[in-house]
């Protein structure tokens, strides 16, 4: 599990582990077993990022 409670910091939503469920699957089809922590790190942050500024649509908006 890449994505977890902790990813979201102090804003955690309501629906974080639906969020992170739908941000872990994506990551675990882009991931592959001989990458190294740094690709690893680098496809994490753009799921990440994309979905913070709206472009990630498989991940629901998070609800407070």
């Amino acid at each position: 599990m890449y994505f977890t409670i902790e990813s979201f910091g102090n804003y955690c939503p309501n629906n974080w582990k639906e969020i992170a469920d739908a941000l872990n699957a994506c990551a675990n089809l882009l991931i592959k077993e001989d990458y190294d922590e740094s690709d690893k790190r680098f496809i994490l942050d753009r799921i990440w990022e994309d979905w913070c500024q709206g472009d990630y649509r498989i991940a629901p908006e998070p609800q407070f």
